[in-house]
């Protein structure tokens, strides 16, 4: 069974996900922000146009922890489906 492991004390853990509609041509990304009492912090949802899967990923990973900086929270736990 995977279940969800906590980050450090006062830090944050991403979950996230990228996604490719290949006979659209377009790509997204979404994940959510939790604290390390498991608390939800934030979410997003971006519209990426057109890519690979990987852009896509790699994407979501970038805005999740942009988020968190603004955030002034630390992310130490970064997951993807990948």
């Amino acid at each position: 069974m995977i279940g969800w492991q906590a980050p450090t004390q006062g830090w944050a853990c991403l979950n996230m996900d990228g996604s490719v509609m290949l006979s659209q041509g377009s790509a997204a990304a979404r994940g959510v922000l939790r604290s390390d009492e498991g608390r939800f912090v934030r979410c997003f949802m971006v519209n990426l146009g057109g890519g690979s899967i990987t852009h896509a990923e790699l994407a979501g990973i970038d805005y999740g922890l942009r988020l968190a900086c603004s955030d002034r929270l630390g992310c130490n736990h970064c997951f993807s489906s990948r």
